[in-house]
């Protein structure tokens, strides 16, 4: 009897430990796709699709995605395996920024190497955002 009881709580503590893991992911899922949602809608609002972008529209985004890195860099990510998604992510927002430093810099001085330096940290960030974003969601929606 006294051998069943333990087994019993073992089983019970290992199921209680695995639902706060669970919980605890959902709580650091929730948090990261909340800010990085809200980054979108400024985005959207920042550049529509079909505006004509003008500097100032690109000086805008490469804010808001600096704020994103500093904010997702603020934030601690416990759930295993979620932070290094999430320090990838960061990575491509810092190409993006960069980039787009480079490409107004290139601009304002007519230095078109740096434009094109500028425009290929761009497509890099994309490609690298997409591939970052798409892990973090693969990540956030495998909770079991």
């Amino acid at each position: 009897m006294k051998r069943t009881l333990v087994i019993i709580t073992a089983i019970l503590l290992a199921a209680l430990l695995a639902c706060k893991g669970t919980a605890k992911k959902v709580e650091e899922c929730n948090q990261l796709v909340t800010r990085v949602n809200a980054t979108k809608e400024d985005l959207r609002r920042i550049a529509p699709p079909g505006k004509q972008l003008q500097a100032a529209d690109v000086k805008a985004l490469a804010d808001e995605m600096e704020s994103l890195e500093k904010d997702l860099g603020a934030m601690t990510f416990e759930s295993e395996g979620l932070q290094p998604l999430v320090d990838q992510y960061k990575t491509a927002l810092h190409k993006f920024v960069k980039g787009t430093t480079m490409v107004l810099k290139g601009v304002e001085k007519g230095n078109e190497k740096k434009l094109s330096k500028g425009i290929k940290k761009i497509e890099a960030f994309k490609k690298k955002e997409d591939e970052g974003r798409e892990a973090l969601e693969q990540y956030c929606s495998n909770i079991e």
